[in-house]
């Protein structure tokens, strides 16, 4: 008679037990971020589903990584310490901005291609000052975006449109929002649907937002999301 081998359950993250931990260092084929407290299994299947998606609407997409972070006088309290309507504005107003840009080019009779983005997000919070702050890794066609442009000021960019949504969901003045976006070094890539080694790359760098570290699962709040699959 042969035994059957005992199926062991994935490991629950602490206060989440709906998610499971991941502590190999590939997932789907791809390689990941090791970390000592692990990453949320359901988090990487997000990242991966968003990726393929964003592949399958374009044959190029552009990918940034960028950071969101609070002035130094935010503090957030009571609801607002539950509530992502900040991320939410921005990405609405960033939607916003694209279509306007959309527009201008078809008013000069200019090819435009799709501005429409995907997304994911990651919400952590400081040690000391709990102040939250938000990891992202957006997604644009290729075709219509190959880079974020420049960083001046008063300039037609993707750079500056980020900045501008953020600076719109804060409630600060035009211009002013750029200070509180920053992009990691390397932070910007060009995938495509035939090139393995970069989407490689990708998904290793965008694992860090999996991650169970800096995130407060005891709260309630959303502390990861992403666009529609």
């Amino acid at each position: 008679m042969k035994h059957k081998s005992k199926l062991i359950p994935p490991k629950r993250v602490p206060y989440q037990y709906h998610l499971s931990l991941w502590a190999q260092s590939w997932y789907k084929g791809l390689p990941v971020l090791c970390n000592k407290e692990g990453l949320v299994c359901e988090y990487l299947d997000k990242i991966h589903s968003v990726l393929i998606k964003s592949l399958e609407q374009s044959s190029k997409v552009f990918v940034v990584r960028v950071d969101l972070s609070f002035p130094q006088y935010f503090y957030a309290i009571g609801e607002e310490q539950l509530s992502n309507a900040s991320l939410n504005l921005f990405i609405k107003n960033l939607r916003y901005r694209l279509g306007q840009y959309a527009a201008r080019k078809r008013q000069l009779e200019l090819r435009v291609y799709s501005v429409d983005f995907d997304y994911v997000w990651a919400r952590e919070s400081g040690d000391v000052n709990c102040r939250p702050h938000y990891h992202l890794l957006l997604l644009f066609n290729g075709h219509e975006f190959n880079s974020l442009g420049r960083f001046s000021c008063h300039r037609e960019s993707l750079y500056n449109r980020l900045g501008d949504a953020w600076g719109y969901a804060l409630g600060l003045r035009e211009g002013e929002g750029a200070k509180y976006i920053y992009i990691p070094d390397g932070g910007q890539y060009m995938i495509g649907s035939s090139d393995p080694i970069q989407m490689e790359r990708v998904f290793f760098r965008a694992s860090y937002l999996a991650k169970v570290a800096t995130k407060d699962f005891k709260s309630g709040f959303h502390v990861f999301g992403g666009s529609r699959v």
